[in-house]
């Protein structure tokens, strides 16, 4: 389920993609998703005024049996997680990724499954690239593995240029309690919100 995409100003900033899962699990102090995480995390992107969409790996979205070994607080975490993501989805700020097994039978081995240490397909990441190129987004996350997992291994050029542009058209986060922090350029090629402003990573 793909949601439209975010409307851009000519002159405005640029869109954020919400990396959900990295947020959730940065929130929860990398041990489990906190859906508080997300929430405060769009609110703050808000109060900055960037546009701004979240982004969910189908299982996220909807297969509720992997909820209670993922989010904190057990039951209370799950509930709190569907409050959270039907009003997402009711505001039209959720893009939910196409399920990784959608084209696999139900008993077959080759089905991707969510872990502690892997909460996104490799499809799942490889669409998250394509949505930030075609939108002109940057992509707010701190879970790069999943587009080492597309490179790594593979002699395949048009790979690396995913991972290169993606590294380029980043925002790292951190959160200091309930408050959303932007590290805008690890690299340090900028120290203000304005370097956010038409930055796309295509330079």
């Amino acid at each position: 389920m793909l949601e439209a995409p975010i409307q851009r100003e000519s002159k405005g900033p640029t869109p954020l993609l919400l990396d959900g899962t990295s947020i959730a699990f940065e929130h929860g102090r990398q041990r489990r998703l906190s859906p508080l995480g997300v929430a405060f995390a769009l609110a703050r992107v808000f109060e900055l005024g960037f546009p701004a969409k979240v982004l969910l790996p189908s299982w996220m979205a909807g297969e509720e049996h992997f909820y209670p070994t993922f989010f904190v607080g057990s039951a209370k975490g799950v509930a709190l997680w569907q409050q959270i993501r039907q009003a997402l989805q009711e505001d039209g700020l959720l893009i939910v990724l196409p399920d990784p097994n959608a084209h696999l039978p139900k008993e077959s081995h080759a089905r991707w499954y969510p872990t502690r240490n892997c909460f996104k397909s490799c499809s799942d990441a490889l669409k998250i690239a394509g949505l930030c190129k075609q939108w002109g987004a940057a992509l707010c996350s701190n879970d790069f593995e999943q587009f080492l997992r597309l490179v790594v291994g593979q002699k395949n050029k048009k790979m690396a240029e995913i991972y290169d542009f993606v590294s380029r058209s980043s925002v790292l986060l951190a959160f200091h309690k309930n408050q959303l922090h932007l590290i805008l350029d690890s690299q340090g090629r900028g120290s203000s919100l304005e370097t956010l402003i038409l930055r796309t990573g295509e330079r």
